[in-house]
């Protein structure tokens, strides 16, 4: 096969290939953990661990029925067993940028996980309780952003220079 003949046809599938990888990478949604987010992570300890499917129900729940003041206040939730005693609840929760009403947020869902745990026949008692802040995240973010950027043009110039005596 003649590659060089072909070579307007392998520039458009290159180009095309190029063009959706950019724009599935900026616009497709992407599902960052709480480190990047902001929310809760609550470690709580219990007699007995459920099973997986347990702890999906109690995720589901959590999920459908848990509103502050009468809003869905929760991005998502994951509730995953740590060791043979502990469960731990990684919370994402929406931005709010009134401090006290996140505080009260805060307390609250504090108080009523664990009661829909016990409502699900889980008994839990918080053993350990970190609430992670969103600026940290969008710095990190921010930075991986530029760094791809500079990867990106450091690439593009060293595959200039590599091949600039071909050109000729």
């Amino acid at each position: 096969m003649h590659f060089i003949n072909q070579r307007k046809i392998f520039y458009t599938i290159s180009s095309s290939l190029i063009l959706l990888s950019v724009v599935v990478f900026f616009f497709a949604p992407k599902n960052f953990g709480i480190d990047m987010t902001g929310g809760l992570q609550i470690e709580y300890t219990a007699k007995t661990i459920p099973n997986e499917a347990k702890l999906a129900e109690v995720k589901k729940q959590i999920l459908d029925t848990y509103l502050f003041e009468g809003k869905k206040v929760l991005s998502d939730i994951n509730v995953y067993s740590v060791n043979t005693s502990a469960i731990r609840a990684d919370i994402g929760l929406n931005i709010e940028s009134d401090k006290q009403k996140s505080e009260q947020r805060t307390a609250d869902v504090r108080a009523r996980i664990p009661q829909i745990f016990q409502d699900n026949g889980v008994v839990v008692t918080e053993s350990s309780f970190i609430s992670v802040g969103q600026s940290f995240g969008k710095f990190v973010l921010d930075r991986a952003y530029l760094t791809l950027v500079i990867c990106c043009i450091g690439i593009a110039l060293y595959v200039m220079f590599a091949f600039r005596k071909s050109i000729e």
